[in-house]
Protein backbone atom coordinates (compact mmCIF):
# COMPACT_ATOMS: atom_id res chain seq x y z
CA UNK A 1 0.00 0.00 0.00
CA UNK A 2 1.29 3.49 -1.20
CA UNK A 3 1.80 5.64 2.14
CA UNK A 4 0.40 8.75 -0.14
CA UNK A 5 -3.06 7.43 -0.52
CA UNK A 6 -3.57 6.96 3.51
CA UNK A 7 -5.07 9.87 5.55
CA UNK A 8 -1.01 10.35 6.91
CA UNK A 9 -1.67 13.71 8.38
CA UNK A 10 2.30 14.72 8.91
CA UNK A 11 4.73 15.71 6.44
CA UNK A 12 6.94 13.05 5.55
CA UNK A 13 10.37 12.66 7.20
CA UNK A 14 12.76 10.29 6.81
CA UNK A 15 14.43 8.27 10.02
CA UNK A 16 17.67 9.59 10.78
CA UNK A 17 18.89 7.23 13.55
CA UNK A 18 19.71 3.74 13.44
CA UNK A 19 16.80 2.83 15.93
CA UNK A 20 14.18 5.13 13.60
CA UNK A 21 15.39 3.56 10.59
CA UNK A 22 15.13 -0.55 12.16
CA UNK A 23 11.29 0.61 13.55
CA UNK A 24 10.48 2.03 10.48
CA UNK A 25 11.21 -1.01 8.29
CA UNK A 26 9.48 -3.09 11.00
CA UNK A 27 6.19 -0.64 10.55
CA UNK A 28 6.65 -1.02 6.69
CA UNK A 29 6.28 -4.70 7.14
CA UNK A 30 3.39 -5.20 9.51
CA UNK A 31 1.43 -2.39 7.88
CA UNK A 32 2.30 -3.70 4.17
CA UNK A 33 3.34 -0.13 3.36
CA UNK A 34 5.53 1.47 1.26
CA UNK A 35 7.55 3.80 3.52
CA UNK A 36 7.27 5.34 7.01
CA UNK A 37 8.38 8.53 7.89
CA UNK A 38 9.32 9.26 11.56
CA UNK A 39 6.08 11.78 12.62
CA UNK A 40 3.88 9.67 10.62
CA UNK A 41 1.06 8.46 13.26
CA UNK A 42 0.88 4.38 13.75
CA UNK A 43 -3.00 4.73 13.36
CA UNK A 44 -3.12 6.81 10.35
CA UNK A 45 -1.20 4.14 8.24
CA UNK A 46 -3.41 1.58 9.23
CA UNK A 47 -1.83 0.15 12.29
CA UNK A 48 -4.88 -2.09 14.61
CA UNK A 49 -4.87 -3.99 17.65
CA UNK A 50 -3.59 -7.36 16.05
CA UNK A 51 -0.79 -5.21 13.56
CA UNK A 52 0.15 -3.73 16.99
CA UNK A 53 0.69 -7.84 18.54
CA UNK A 54 2.42 -8.45 15.69
CA UNK A 55 5.25 -5.40 15.83
CA UNK A 56 5.41 -5.45 19.05
CA UNK A 57 6.66 -9.05 19.57
CA UNK A 58 9.08 -8.37 16.94
CA UNK A 59 10.18 -5.91 19.28
CA UNK A 60 10.70 -8.15 22.20
CA UNK A 61 12.93 -10.57 20.04
CA UNK A 62 14.94 -8.07 18.35
CA UNK A 63 15.55 -5.92 21.75
CA UNK A 64 14.26 -8.47 24.22
CA UNK A 65 11.83 -5.55 25.60
CA UNK A 66 8.01 -6.46 26.45
CA UNK A 67 6.08 -3.30 25.69
CA UNK A 68 2.40 -3.19 26.50
CA UNK A 69 -0.17 -2.66 23.55
CA UNK A 70 -1.25 0.62 24.87
CA UNK A 71 2.07 1.97 24.84
CA UNK A 72 1.39 2.81 21.00
CA UNK A 73 -1.60 5.22 22.70
CA UNK A 74 1.25 7.54 23.72
CA UNK A 75 4.12 6.70 21.62
CA UNK A 76 2.15 6.74 17.92
CA UNK A 77 4.86 7.32 15.83
CA UNK A 78 8.36 6.48 15.00
CA UNK A 79 10.28 8.55 16.32
CA UNK A 80 8.42 8.86 19.62
CA UNK A 81 8.75 4.99 20.51
CA UNK A 82 12.22 5.16 19.42
CA UNK A 83 12.68 8.08 22.01
CA UNK A 84 11.00 5.39 24.66
CA UNK A 85 12.99 2.84 23.54
CA UNK A 86 16.46 4.83 24.02
CA UNK A 87 14.85 6.00 27.65
CA UNK A 88 14.21 4.41 30.65
CA UNK A 89 12.10 1.83 29.13
CA UNK A 90 12.20 -0.25 31.96
CA UNK A 91 10.54 1.96 34.65
CA UNK A 92 8.14 3.26 31.81
CA UNK A 93 6.49 -0.89 31.53
CA UNK A 94 5.91 -0.62 35.36
CA UNK A 95 3.49 2.36 35.17
CA UNK A 96 -0.19 1.73 35.30
CA UNK A 97 -0.81 5.36 34.62
CA UNK A 98 -0.47 6.96 31.07
CA UNK A 99 -1.51 10.16 29.91
CA UNK A 100 -3.67 9.65 26.17
CA UNK A 101 -4.08 13.55 25.51
CA UNK A 102 -1.70 15.32 27.76
CA UNK A 103 -3.13 18.96 27.00
CA UNK A 104 -6.18 20.73 28.29
CA UNK A 105 -7.11 22.66 31.46
CA UNK A 106 -10.43 21.27 32.36
CA UNK A 107 -10.53 18.54 34.92
CA UNK A 108 -9.08 15.05 33.26
CA UNK A 109 -10.82 12.10 32.04
CA UNK A 110 -9.93 8.57 33.67
CA UNK A 111 -10.28 5.56 31.31
CA UNK A 112 -9.34 2.30 33.09
CA UNK A 113 -8.28 -0.99 31.03
CA UNK A 114 -10.92 -3.50 29.87
CA UNK A 115 -10.37 -7.08 30.42
CA UNK A 116 -7.23 -7.52 27.71
CA UNK A 117 -5.25 -4.99 30.65
CA UNK A 118 -4.47 -2.73 27.75
CA UNK A 119 -6.44 0.44 26.40
CA UNK A 120 -6.60 -0.50 22.81
CA UNK A 121 -10.22 -0.91 23.02
CA UNK A 122 -10.32 3.39 23.82
CA UNK A 123 -8.29 3.97 20.56
CA UNK A 124 -11.11 5.07 18.40
CA UNK A 125 -12.93 7.09 21.51
CA UNK A 126 -9.62 8.79 21.41
CA UNK A 127 -9.61 10.48 18.09
CA UNK A 128 -13.33 11.93 19.21
CA UNK A 129 -12.95 13.54 22.03
CA UNK A 130 -12.57 17.06 22.58
CA UNK A 131 -8.69 18.19 22.57
CA UNK A 132 -8.86 20.43 25.18
CA UNK A 133 -9.26 17.82 28.02
CA UNK A 134 -6.21 15.79 29.27
CA UNK A 135 -7.34 11.97 29.26
CA UNK A 136 -5.83 8.98 31.09
CA UNK A 137 -5.54 5.64 30.97
CA UNK A 138 -5.09 3.30 33.51
CA UNK A 139 -3.47 -0.56 32.20
CA UNK A 140 -2.93 -3.21 34.54
CA UNK A 141 0.37 -3.40 35.74
CA UNK A 142 2.76 -5.97 35.20
CA UNK A 143 1.89 -6.29 31.32
CA UNK A 144 5.77 -6.56 30.78
CA UNK A 145 6.46 -9.79 32.71
CA UNK A 146 6.21 -12.84 31.99
CA UNK A 147 4.07 -14.32 34.53
CA UNK A 148 1.30 -11.20 35.00
CA UNK A 149 0.31 -11.81 38.70
CA UNK A 150 -3.46 -11.74 39.38
CA UNK A 151 -5.62 -8.76 41.26
CA UNK A 152 -8.66 -7.95 42.47
CA UNK A 153 -11.16 -5.61 41.28
CA UNK A 154 -10.33 -3.44 44.39
CA UNK A 155 -7.21 -4.01 44.26
CA UNK A 156 -6.68 -2.61 40.59
CA UNK A 157 -8.87 0.22 41.79
CA UNK A 158 -6.87 0.96 44.77
CA UNK A 159 -3.52 1.06 42.15
CA UNK A 160 -5.35 3.17 40.26
CA UNK A 161 -6.67 5.39 42.39
CA UNK A 162 -2.95 6.17 44.08
CA UNK A 163 -1.79 6.51 40.85
CA UNK A 164 -4.64 9.14 39.12
CA UNK A 165 -3.58 11.41 42.42
CA UNK A 166 -0.41 11.94 41.28
CA UNK A 167 -1.66 13.71 38.68
CA UNK A 168 -4.89 15.46 39.61
CA UNK A 169 -4.05 14.93 43.52
CA UNK A 170 -7.29 17.34 44.88
CA UNK A 171 -9.85 16.20 42.33
CA UNK A 172 -12.90 16.65 40.81
CA UNK A 173 -12.90 13.45 39.29
CA UNK A 174 -14.26 12.05 35.89
CA UNK A 175 -14.38 7.90 35.55
CA UNK A 176 -15.31 6.57 32.37
CA UNK A 177 -14.93 2.77 31.71
CA UNK A 178 -15.71 -0.05 29.09
CA UNK A 179 -16.71 -3.67 29.92
CA UNK A 180 -14.83 -4.33 32.78
CA UNK A 181 -13.17 -0.87 33.00
CA UNK A 182 -16.54 -0.37 33.77
CA UNK A 183 -15.93 -2.45 36.76
CA UNK A 184 -12.98 -1.02 38.00
CA UNK A 185 -14.25 3.00 37.25
CA UNK A 186 -17.20 1.67 39.72
CA UNK A 187 -14.81 0.87 42.59
CA UNK A 188 -12.62 3.55 42.12
CA UNK A 189 -15.85 5.70 42.25
CA UNK A 190 -16.83 4.41 45.47
CA UNK A 191 -13.43 4.25 47.01
CA UNK A 192 -12.82 7.72 46.02
CA UNK A 193 -16.18 8.88 47.36
CA UNK A 194 -15.25 7.23 50.86
CA UNK A 195 -12.10 8.84 51.33
CA UNK A 196 -13.91 12.31 50.59
CA UNK A 197 -13.07 12.80 46.79
CA UNK A 198 -15.66 14.38 44.81
CA UNK A 199 -16.86 12.46 41.77
CA UNK A 200 -18.55 14.49 38.91
CA UNK A 201 -18.99 11.81 36.68
CA UNK A 202 -18.82 8.12 36.81
CA UNK A 203 -19.89 6.66 33.16
CA UNK A 204 -20.25 2.31 32.56
CA UNK A 205 -19.89 1.85 29.12
CA UNK A 206 -21.82 -1.48 28.79
CA UNK A 207 -20.31 -3.45 31.38
CA UNK A 208 -23.09 -5.69 32.73
CA UNK A 209 -22.80 -7.12 36.17
CA UNK A 210 -23.67 -10.85 37.68
CA UNK A 211 -27.37 -9.86 37.57
CA UNK A 212 -27.12 -7.64 34.21
CA UNK A 213 -28.15 -10.87 31.91
CA UNK A 214 -31.80 -11.87 31.70
CA UNK A 215 -31.76 -15.61 32.03
CA UNK A 216 -34.29 -18.49 31.81
CA UNK A 217 -37.81 -18.14 30.96
CA UNK A 218 -38.02 -14.40 31.38
CA UNK A 219 -35.01 -14.25 28.43
CA UNK A 220 -36.87 -16.77 26.24
CA UNK A 221 -40.11 -14.52 26.29
CA UNK A 222 -38.19 -11.86 25.35
CA UNK A 223 -36.75 -13.93 22.34
CA UNK A 224 -40.00 -15.20 21.44
CA UNK A 225 -41.49 -11.38 21.20
CA UNK A 226 -38.56 -10.11 19.36
CA UNK A 227 -38.13 -13.12 16.81
CA UNK A 228 -42.51 -12.98 16.18
CA UNK A 229 -41.79 -8.97 16.00
CA UNK A 230 -39.18 -9.47 13.04
CA UNK A 231 -41.28 -12.42 11.62
CA UNK A 232 -44.13 -10.11 10.40
CA UNK A 233 -41.63 -7.80 8.50
CA UNK A 234 -41.20 -11.26 6.36
CA UNK A 235 -43.65 -12.46 3.98
CA UNK A 236 -45.48 -15.75 5.02
CA UNK A 237 -43.57 -17.71 2.57
CA UNK A 238 -40.11 -16.56 4.28
CA UNK A 239 -41.30 -18.03 7.91
CA UNK A 240 -40.14 -21.54 7.45
CA UNK A 241 -36.58 -20.35 7.06
CA UNK A 242 -36.60 -17.32 9.47
CA UNK A 243 -37.33 -19.53 12.07
CA UNK A 244 -34.93 -22.57 11.63
CA UNK A 245 -32.21 -19.77 10.83
CA UNK A 246 -33.57 -18.28 14.21
CA UNK A 247 -33.35 -21.89 15.89
CA UNK A 248 -29.64 -22.18 13.98
CA UNK A 249 -28.39 -19.03 16.29
CA UNK A 250 -29.50 -20.58 19.22
CA UNK A 251 -28.30 -23.66 18.99
CA UNK A 252 -25.19 -22.18 17.91
CA UNK A 253 -25.12 -19.50 20.84
CA UNK A 254 -25.53 -22.80 23.02
CA UNK A 255 -22.56 -24.61 21.85
CA UNK A 256 -20.26 -21.49 22.28
CA UNK A 257 -21.17 -21.30 25.85
CA UNK A 258 -20.34 -24.68 26.42
CA UNK A 259 -17.22 -24.29 25.18
CA UNK A 260 -16.21 -21.13 26.73
CA UNK A 261 -16.54 -23.17 29.67
CA UNK A 262 -13.65 -25.54 28.43
CA UNK A 263 -10.18 -24.78 29.89
CA UNK A 264 -9.15 -24.07 26.86
CA UNK A 265 -7.08 -21.00 27.86
CA UNK A 266 -3.43 -21.11 30.16
CA UNK A 267 -3.84 -19.73 33.56
CA UNK A 268 -1.51 -17.18 32.15
CA UNK A 269 -3.37 -15.60 30.02
CA UNK A 270 -4.50 -12.15 31.48
CA UNK A 271 -7.94 -11.61 29.61
CA UNK A 272 -9.06 -15.21 31.22
CA UNK A 273 -7.62 -13.64 34.87
CA UNK A 274 -9.42 -10.21 34.75
CA UNK A 275 -12.12 -11.99 34.06
CA UNK A 276 -12.57 -13.65 36.59
CA UNK A 277 -12.17 -11.77 38.75
CA UNK A 278 -15.08 -9.77 37.42
CA UNK A 279 -16.58 -12.80 38.51
CA UNK A 280 -15.85 -12.57 42.06
CA UNK A 281 -16.58 -9.22 42.46
CA UNK A 282 -19.17 -7.96 44.69
CA UNK A 283 -19.73 -4.14 44.28
CA UNK A 284 -20.31 -1.66 47.28
CA UNK A 285 -23.26 0.33 46.99
CA UNK A 286 -22.60 3.83 45.34
CA UNK A 287 -24.57 6.66 46.35
CA UNK A 288 -23.65 9.07 43.39
CA UNK A 289 -25.22 9.54 40.19
CA UNK A 290 -23.84 7.37 37.51
CA UNK A 291 -24.66 7.45 33.80
CA UNK A 292 -24.87 4.02 31.87
CA UNK A 293 -24.56 3.65 28.08
CA UNK A 294 -26.26 0.37 27.14
CA UNK A 295 -25.61 -1.74 23.76
CA UNK A 296 -29.11 -1.94 22.21
CA UNK A 297 -28.21 -5.00 19.76
CA UNK A 298 -26.54 -8.11 20.29
CA UNK A 299 -26.29 -10.07 23.31
CA UNK A 300 -26.58 -6.98 25.29
CA UNK A 301 -30.45 -6.98 23.76
CA UNK A 302 -31.05 -9.51 26.63
CA UNK A 303 -29.49 -7.72 29.39
CA UNK A 304 -32.23 -5.63 31.59
CA UNK A 305 -32.58 -2.16 31.78
CA UNK A 306 -29.90 -1.28 34.08
CA UNK A 307 -26.96 -4.26 33.50
CA UNK A 308 -27.48 -4.81 37.03
CA UNK A 309 -26.09 -2.22 38.41
CA UNK A 310 -29.61 -0.97 40.20
CA UNK A 311 -28.22 -3.56 42.92
CA UNK A 312 -25.23 -1.29 44.25
CA UNK A 313 -26.61 2.50 42.79
CA UNK A 314 -28.66 4.43 45.74
CA UNK A 315 -28.46 7.60 43.72
CA UNK A 316 -29.89 8.55 40.21
CA UNK A 317 -28.91 6.41 37.14
CA UNK A 318 -29.38 7.37 33.48
CA UNK A 319 -29.75 5.16 31.27
CA UNK A 320 -28.50 5.48 27.86
CA UNK A 321 -29.05 2.93 24.44
CA UNK A 322 -26.57 3.11 22.05
CA UNK A 323 -27.79 1.05 18.51
CA UNK A 324 -24.45 -1.21 18.53
CA UNK A 325 -23.36 -4.42 20.02
CA UNK A 326 -20.87 -4.88 22.11
CA UNK A 327 -17.81 -4.69 20.04
CA UNK A 328 -19.43 -2.02 17.76
CA UNK A 329 -20.08 0.46 20.35
CA UNK A 330 -16.38 1.49 20.30
CA UNK A 331 -15.79 1.35 16.84
CA UNK A 332 -16.42 4.44 14.38
CA UNK A 333 -19.24 6.00 13.43
CA UNK A 334 -20.70 4.45 17.42
CA UNK A 335 -17.30 5.91 19.48
CA UNK A 336 -18.38 9.55 17.97
CA UNK A 337 -21.46 9.22 19.69
CA UNK A 338 -20.36 7.81 22.73
CA UNK A 339 -17.72 10.57 23.04
CA UNK A 340 -20.61 13.17 22.50
CA UNK A 341 -22.27 11.95 25.46
CA UNK A 342 -19.03 12.01 27.38
CA UNK A 343 -18.51 15.59 26.24
CA UNK A 344 -21.79 16.81 27.02
CA UNK A 345 -21.84 15.22 30.29
CA UNK A 346 -18.42 16.58 31.27
CA UNK A 347 -19.05 20.16 30.49
CA UNK A 348 -22.29 19.95 32.18
CA UNK A 349 -20.52 18.36 35.58
CA UNK A 350 -17.46 21.52 34.69
CA UNK A 351 -20.57 24.36 34.69
CA UNK A 352 -22.67 22.56 37.57
CA UNK A 353 -19.21 23.01 39.71
CA UNK A 354 -18.86 21.00 42.92
CA UNK A 355 -20.77 18.66 44.54
CA UNK A 356 -21.72 17.16 47.60
CA UNK A 357 -20.48 14.03 47.70
CA UNK A 358 -22.39 10.89 48.98
CA UNK A 359 -21.11 8.27 51.70
CA UNK A 360 -19.84 4.46 50.11
CA UNK A 361 -20.37 1.87 51.91
CA UNK A 362 -20.86 -2.36 51.84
Amino acid sequence: MRRSDLPVQAEYVAPNTDLEIRLAELWRDSLNVDMVGSRDDYFDLGGDSLATIELFLEIERWIGVRLAQSTILEHSTVADLAALLNGEVQTYTKRSLMPLQKEGASPPLFLPHDRTGGLMAYRHLLRCLDVRRKVFGLQYLGQNESLTPAMSIPEMATAYVDAIRTAWPRGPYYLAGYSLGGYIAFEMASQLAAAGGEVRLLALIDGPTRHGRVRGLQRLARKVSRDLFLLSDERPGHWPAYLLGSLRQELLRSWRKRRRRQPEETPQDLSVLLMKQSEKYVPPIYGGPVKLLRCAKGGGYWSNRYLGWDKYISGPIEVFDIGADHTAIMTEPMASLVAAYLEGWMREADRAGPVAQPGSGQ
